[in-house]
């Protein structure tokens, strides 16, 4: 075996990955709550839109994730340009499944938003309405930065780059922060921020711990990628908490 095989991911990285993940999978759920409300009732929109949809929230905010911590880890940790050329190849593929997952999502939202089955004669129809919403409008926001992000991750591997990378897919979070439950509320700033924080925390957590197990084992235990990965990871930590 070389040392530039996979190697096999650790326990305790593990036990963190699924950590974040489930709090991932909690942030999906109430941003899944979006178009809901305590005194409003919605058209069925069918199965495809009503369990599709929170399906492609989480699975977008796994891809914005990985997205998020990757260039944040090739951007300010790595020093090898092998290294760094491997994550963003990862950042890369994670940005354009992002890009995709979020335009679904979009066409899900809006499938609940009106009550119109995915595939229905008048599907679409209200579209021009959709995007005139706040709801709507951040969607769209999404998905055009997360193409953005996208096309600027394959256009080469420096730190610029990967930094660059980092702030848009930041901008995605903060795209995704504007469109959960908590966006609506009487405390709309603290709802937003607090949304925010958690996306951008858990992102880098958990991206970063993934694309550091892509990486051969001498450049993950390398011991300025290990310091520098410990502090992001106590302040993604604190900032949780």
């Amino acid at each position: 075996m070389t040392d530039t095989a996979m190697p096999r991911p650790r326990p305790a990285v593990v036990v963190a990955l699924l950590g974040a993940l489930a709090v991932l999978a909690g942030l999906a759920v109430l941003a899944a709550d979006a178009a809901g409300g305590d005194n409003l009732v919605l058209m069925d929109a069918g199965p495809i839109a009503r369990r599709g949809a929170p399906v492609a929230a989480v699975l977008a905010d796994l891809a914005g994730a990985l997205t998020l911590g990757g260039a944040a880890v090739a951007g300010w940790l790595l020093r090898e340009p092998a290294d760094r050329a491997r994550a963003l190849l990862v950042v890369a593929i994670a940005a354009g499944a992002t890009t995709l997952l979020r335009g679904a999502g979009l066409v899900l939202s809006y499938a609940v938003a009106t009550g119109q089955p995915v595939g229905s004669p008048r599907f679409g129809s209200d579209l021009p309405v959709f995007f005139g919403t706040d709801l709507g409008i951040w969607l769209l926001t999404g998905v055009v930065l997360a193409a953005v992000t996208t096309t600027i991750a394959v256009l080469g591997t420096s730190r610029g780059i990967a930094r660059t990378v980092t702030a848009l897919a930041s901008l995605v979070a903060f795209a995704a922060a504007m469109t959960g439950h908590a966006a609506g509320d009487e405390t709309h700033e603290v709802g937003t921020s607090t949304m925010l924080i958690h996306l951008l925390a858990v992102g880098i957590w958990l991206g970063g711990l993934a694309v550091l197990q892509l990486l051969p084992a001498r450049s993950r235990d390398d011991a300025h990628v290990v310091r520098g990965s410990s502090h992001l990871a106590l302040l993604c930590w604190l900032a949780l908490a």
